[in-house]
């Protein structure tokens, strides 16, 4: 919906670069970078009623994941931001992030003036202390293994943190835009709020381009405009209400009939086009990540490579498109899509062998005396829970296997994939951002994101050796060496591409993108 707005206009700094978009003019289309969603000046002032499929269990970064990216990014911003096409870093609240000649150690210079919404320094101490929490086994932070390989964080003078890593890490600008390292709170009220820091409005403070005005958890948050934003000028909004509604079909309909602004899209959706043909904005980026289900092998008969091989085989990507998508997302076929930078022909997802299957299935149930092969898929109750339906269709056809799917909230989601309870688990595969790094929190044996528990001395060689890489061929090479060897032990299943996304009305103009489905919140404008 349309609010009131002033009528400055904000000139639109820097060169323009072609933003996925599709509008009346002509359907969904992909490739381009950051820039403008539609022509003419950003508008300042005006209210945006945004849908969105998950709520976060807590404010806490330890609750964060790709489906919670629009409410973390207009509460905290980030340190650095990494452009999604580029992968050039853009810096925000820090004015630079300067590296060695090896990459080992890392100078982090905080801009001047930045102040929590609380009225306190956002100064490199904050950095430290927040830090020094997240290092804490009892805080159970999901960085903490990051964290602990650090040599050493120290604080130069107010605004400067140096980082001795220890060895080279060329993804330290990636920690510190997608990961609760660049993701700072204010230290007060984390110590003030103790376990329920997070929780509510009085138990959270950040720093980024909105401040938190009202949270009726499972229904709606709304947040104001932070005028101690560092950004002049920005964000250009009044502010924003998220609204909690899981059904991607019936949030597109909503901004066609104008009853919301903008809607998040977590998998590609016929309804998309029903905006686009009412004149509505469909806007995303080219991703590389796929949606894959990840198998605990802490849990019988997951831990048999013989098991998962089988259900690997008999997965038909293009079935589950067909039936979760209506044919619109991208079977998985290879480690990455063709048309990224990182596509290797030859790192190949073998599917679609029923036969081969049941061998293996026979095999493991005569060896282990067993009579059959039971388990179930978590899923969050949204359009995720399509794809699994459609893969326990695949699998079930094999004879002897029987595997369900266990459906939550995305709030009870989020805890039982945190917790580790479950025993197949659907989610976007770790985002490498064409680094190392990224894959080893999340495959690397006690790596701070494996919750599936996996462990292989092999691929912890790959990854350890990969992590340090800054040239991009060499990325591309370890990247998929890594991708192999996840696919020949069948630590799991790709499913399809991810295309997450917006849509939204024509009186919506998007700037920039913090990741390739996510506008960032202080650059939306409307009216």
């Amino acid at each position: 919906m349309i609010h009131r707005f002033r009528s400055r206009l904000i000139a639109v700094v820097g060169a323009l670069m072609l933003l996925v978009v599709a509008t009346a003019c002509g359907g969904p289309s992909g490739g381009g970078g950051n820039g403008p969603s539609k022509d003419g000046p950003a508008k300042e002032g005006g209210t945006l009623d945004w849908l969105v499929v998950g709520e976060p269990p807590t404010l806490n970064p330890k609750g964060y994941t790709g489906a919670l990216v629009p409410q973390y990014s207009a509460l905290y911003d980030s340190l650095v931001q990494v452009d999604p096409k580029s992968g050039d870093p853009i810096f925000r609240q820090a004015e630079s992030v300067t590296p060695n000649e090896n990459k080992s150690v890392w100078t982090i210079k905080l801009r001047e003036g930045l102040k929590f919404s609380d009225g306190t320094a956002f100064n490199a101490e904050a950095i430290k202390a927040w830090w020094d929490h997240e290092k804490v086994p009892a805080n159970a932070s999901p960085v903490i293994s990051t964290l602990t390989s650090f040599k050493s964080y120290t604080v130069e003078d107010a605004l400067t943190l140096q980082v001795d890593v220890g060895y080279p890490r060329a993804a330290l600008y990636n920690d510190l835009a997608f990961t609760s390292l660049g993701m700072i709170p204010s230290p007060a009220v984390v110590e003030s709020s103790g376990d329920a820091f997070g929780s509510s409005v009085e138990t959270f403070a950040a720093a980024g381009p909105f401040v938190l005005k009202e949270w009726v958890q499972g229904d709606h948050m709304t947040l104001v405009a932070n005028k101690d934003y560092w950004d002049e000028g920005r964000p250009y909004l009044d502010g924003i209400t998220f609204k909690l509604s899981a059904d991607a079909s019936t949030n597109a309909d909503a901004v066609v009939s104008g009853a919301a602004d903008m809607a998040y899209q977590p998998f590609p959706d016929p309804a998309e086009q029903r905006v686009t043909d009412a004149g509505g904005q469909h806007i995303f980026l080219p991703d590389v990540q796929q949606v894959i289900v990840s198998f605990n092998v802490a849990k019988a008969p997951f831990d048999d490579v013989r098991v998962r091989r089988a259900l690997v085989l008999a997965t038909d990507p293009k079935d589950i498109s067909d039936k979760a998508q209506s044919g619109l997302a991208t079977p998985v076929t290879t480690l990455f899509p063709e048309g990224s930078s990182l596509y290797d022909p030859a790192v190949v997802q073998k599917t679609n062998d029923l036969e081969q299957a049941q061998e293996l299935i026979d095999e493991y149930l005569q060896d282990t005396g067993k009579d059959s092969i039971t388990g179930s898929v978590l899923s969050p109750d949204n359009q995720a829970a399509d794809q699994v339906s459609a893969l326990t269709q695949n699998w079930n056809r094999l004879d002897n296997v029987d595997i369900s799917i266990d459906k939550k909230t995305v709030a009870a989601y989020v805890s039982a994939r945190g917790a580790k309870d479950f025993d197949m688990v659907i989610s976007n595969s770790a985002d490498p951002g064409t680094f190392v790094e990224e894959w080893l929190n999340k495959w690397s044996t006690g790596g701070a994101a494996n919750t599936q528990n996996y462990s292989d001395p092999e691929l912890d060689k790959l990854l350890e050796a990969g992590r340090g890489y800054a040239d991009q061929d060499e990325r591309k090479k370890a990247l998929n060496e890594i991708g192999a060897r996840l696919m020949e032990e069948a630590a799991f299943v790709g499913l399809t591409y991810a295309q997450k996304s917006v849509v939204a009305s024509n009186e919506v103009r998007v700037d920039a993108m913090i990741n390739p489905s996510v506008p960032d919140p202080a650059q939306i404008s409307i009216g």
